[in-house]
């Protein structure tokens, strides 16, 4: 019989050894993740090639040790927020807001919404996984009648209940008031919390948790799984400047104390701002299997092919790996750089290694999504569609 997965949840960090014992029955399979919500009735979203399944099923509480005495670089930035029971955090950049745990995740439509592309069933509502970036495919979709700011662009029969977290210093963001907006059955919330604005699309059957949604955001230094809202990684790198962490040493750590592995994915938006895009947890089988790859990966970075790009070391997006002790300590910290031309591979303190199946594209899953890549290295990470 196959090993199974660990379950996925939003449970809180200091329930670490507890859960660890508690949830250990609890199993849930590895799923296609959908990426587009179409129509209401059916409820269907499309899945990209490239935006495909989880490597594993993450585990189902934040790992941080939050009694552990402060040891430099490795440490997060501080508490990730509590989550209520029944609920799951959601982060991007420095906003964290609360939904409901049955609440599923999806890329929110957008000018291409009548593409013909696969589709991926999803029942219920959702929360948006683009926030800013992600692609849209280049079709001609048909105009649809006036609506207010925030609602569409697609057919109002093809809404869904959803919340987006929009960074509003996005060139491509259209201003929404904030407060709340009706049309027809539906309602729209805005409220702007620093540069992100929570914009929550509601109907009948979700406007009994749509104020508690929109007032639980708040702002905080450490996402609702652990990871730090703003990283050095998110530095665009240059061919004599590398972006790598000040300390860690993945090769030095022992798979078998590996109990979990915190996955941040970030924009590169310069390091000084926040720029958390989304994070996910995995739990010890997976990532006792990424350290494992990494380890024995050849030591030369890349694939690189800078010949297909004007500007090889060009990045949009990085991933930032925390191998986490039984504690739920970081044991070490890898950069991955996945996306670009040149300078791709897996960082530490000390050491770059190459680029692998096992090494990247297992990294994504959850609301941790491949969005774009070049060449090899994007083969080798864009996860498998199964």
């Amino acid at each position: 019989m196959s090993q199974q997965p660990e379950p996925e949840d939003g449970r809180a960090a200091d329930a670490f050894r507890a859960a660890l014992c508690r949830r250990a029955d609890e199993v849930a399979p590895d799923v296609a993740l959908p990426t587009r919500p179409a129509r209401r009735s059916g409820r269907w979203v499309a899945a990209g090639a490239a935006l495909a399944v989880a490597a594993s099923a993450v585990v189902g509480f934040a790992l941080v040790n939050r009694d552990r005495a402060a040891d430099g670089a490795l440490d997060p930035a501080g508490d990730p927020p509590a989550i209520a029971e029944g609920w799951r955090g959601v982060s991007f950049r420095d906003v964290v807001v609360q939904v409901p745990e049955e609440w599923g995740d999806a890329s929110a439509p957008g000018p291409d919404w009548c593409a013909d592309v696969p589709r991926d069933r999803i029942d219920g509502p959702y929360v948006d996984l683009r926030g800013s970036g992600g692609f849209f495919l280049t079709v001609g979709c048909a105009q649809q009648s006036p609506v207010p700011a925030g609602f569409g662009p697609d057919p109002q029969e093809q809404w869904v209940p959803h919340l987006r977290l929009v960074d509003l210093t996005s060139a491509d963001v259209k201003d929404v008031p904030d407060g709340t907006t009706t049309f027809g059955d539906w309602t729209l919330r805005a409220r702007t919390i620093g540069e992100v604005q929570v914009r929550l699309l509601s109907d009948a059957s979700t406007e009994d948790v749509a104020d508690d949604i929109v007032a639980s955001a708040q702002t905080s230094d450490t996402g609702a799984l652990g990871c730090d809202t703003t990283s050095p990684a998110q530095e665009q790198p240059r061919e004599d400047r590398p972006v790598a962490p000040a300390e860690g040493d993945l090769a030095a750590v022992d798979p078998d104390e590996v109990q979990g592995l915190l996955v941040c994915q970030y924009d590169r938006v310069g390091a000084d701002q926040p720029g958390l895009r989304a994070e996910r947890l995995a739990g010890a089988a997976a990532a006792r299997a990424w350290l494992g790859a990494v380890q024995d990966a050849p030591r030369t970075g890349g694939p690189d092919q800078p010949q297909n790009c004007m500007e090889p070391w060009d990045s949009t997006m990085t991933l930032a790996v925390h191998p986490l002790g039984v504690d739920g300590s970081r044991l070490a910290t890898g950069f991955v750089a996945y996306d670009a031309c040149a300078g791709n591979g897996v960082r530490d303190a000390t050491t770059t290694w190459q680029l692998t199946r096992e090494t990247c594209a297992a990294l994504f899953g959850a609301r941790v999504r491949f969005w774009s890549g070049n060449g090899e290295a994007g083969a080798r990470c864009a996860p498998s569609y199964e």
